[in-house]
């Protein structure tokens, strides 16, 4: 057998599931060719295995550490299982007290009360419990000319509940939870696939503009931002080059992080900006032009 194939505790290899993953990664594998098989592990009692095995640890050894555990706000969420194709995370989620909290259900989503976006990844989110947890979803609607800003509508409303699980498609599903009480769920999350995600306002639905899906990007903006607000000066050759950045969204940052730590470097390629491939570099470059006609 070749272990390789899925990473988790060695205990953990002797449940039933894993030897099924094992074999099913043994062939080709599509996440969305196998959502029923997921929902089925995201509600199975690989989650409970798992957890026992990490208390028998804990009991054996008082400094033993989760790997792959993180929290954020009010989540707790724990990868115990990874593969090429997927991870297998446990989460927990607790609402303020007294307060039912609009949240996105996965670890690490941010101001959901405010912007609202899909995931960059396939995910099947299975309900281990839940006090109360109500669901909407949206759609995005393909657009049918690249100048047609994007646009989401209603698809479904539901109660989750113990046992109950959910799809949700890169790129295209957005959800609005509001949750009372705890919430114990396991995610099975797939690769990142989608590069670039609409975001829309939270009250009226409507577009608000784009975020990366890509975390490599994503770490590129933060670097930048971290060396503008450092006033690191060497730093106006990379983000000169990194103004040229094949994603639209990396290049424009770099740009107007370029104008803050080096105006001198940083006003010639804003000019440059006016005929960059994509409209929305442009349309900031014309805007941010503007402004500073008017303040000079």
């Amino acid at each position: 057998m070749n272990s390789t194939l899925v990473e988790c505790d060695f205990l953990l290899r002797t449940h039933p599931d894993v030897g099924v993953i094992e074999r099913r990664l043994r062939s080709p594998f599509d996440y969305r060719s196998n959502i029923e098989w997921l929902r089925g592990l995201a509600t199975g009692s690989l989650a409970n295995a798992a957890l026992r095995i990490a208390l028998h640890h804990m009991h054996l050894d008082s400094d033993y550490q989760l790997p792959r555990f993180v929290m954020e706000g009010l989540t707790r969420g724990w990868t115990f299982l990874k593969t090429e194709h997927f991870s297998i995370s446990l989460g927990v989620r607790r609402s303020q007290p007294d307060a039912p909290v609009e949240v996105a259900v996965t670890a690490g989503a941010e101001s959901v009360a405010v912007r609202l976006q899909p995931y960059p990844y396939d995910l099947v989110l299975g309900i281990l419990h839940a006090d109360k947890l109500d669901m909407q979803v949206f759609s995005v609607l393909d657009c049918v000319d690249a100048d047609e800003l994007p646009k989401i509508v209603p698809t479904s409303t539901q109660r989750l509940e113990q046992g109950s699980s959910i799809y949700l498609e890169a790129g295209r599903d957005v959800t609005i939870s509001s949750l009372h009480g705890t919430l114990i769920y396991v995610e099975v999350t797939g690769a990142s696939s989608v590069r670039l995600l609409p975001q829309f306002d939270a009250k009226s639905l409507q577009f608000s503009g784009w975020i990366s899906g890509d975390p490599v990007a994503s770490r590129i903006e933060l670097l930048t931002r971290m060396l503008t607000d450092f006033e690191y000066k060497p730093a106006s050759s990379l983000l000169l080059s990194l103004s040229h950045h094949q994603d639209h969204f990396v290049r424009w940052n770099s740009i107007r992080h370029l104008l803050r730590l080096d105006p001198e470097v940083g006003q010639p390629r804003l000019f440059e900006a006016l005929s960059d491939d994509h409209p929305e570099v442009r349309d900031a470059a014309q805007r941010t032009i503007d402004y500073m006609t008017e303040k000079s």
